[in-house]
């Protein structure tokens, strides 16, 4: 069992909920989701190598953010793993 579960959703709601008093509270959310995925996941499920690779992009897109520079969509890189062994568990 994952002693502090977190997801999209949960951001999702409280951002509209105006939970968060600081864009810094929102990333360690975010964060979380991806690091939870990776302990809870094995390195050969797909929810693992997606959240690896979903991260680095997060962390690209804020990096951006922070600088004001702008991208217009995921590079070639970032495509995530679609073809699952059957194997799989959903992930936290």
């Amino acid at each position: 069992v994952c002693p502090t579960p977190m997801d999209l959703s949960t951001v999702e709601n409280k951002l509209e909920g105006e939970d968060y008093t600081s864009p810094r509270q929102m990333l360690d959310d975010v964060r979380l989701i991806f690091t939870n995925a990776m302990n809870y996941n094995n390195i050969e499920q797909s929810a693992h190598r997606n959240a690896i690779l979903l991260s680095n992009f997060f962390e690209e897109l804020w990096r951006d953010e922070k600088t004001g520079a702008r991208r217009r969509s995921a590079p070639a890189k970032y495509s995530v793993y679609v073809q699952d062994t059957g194997d799989d568990e959903d992930g936290p």
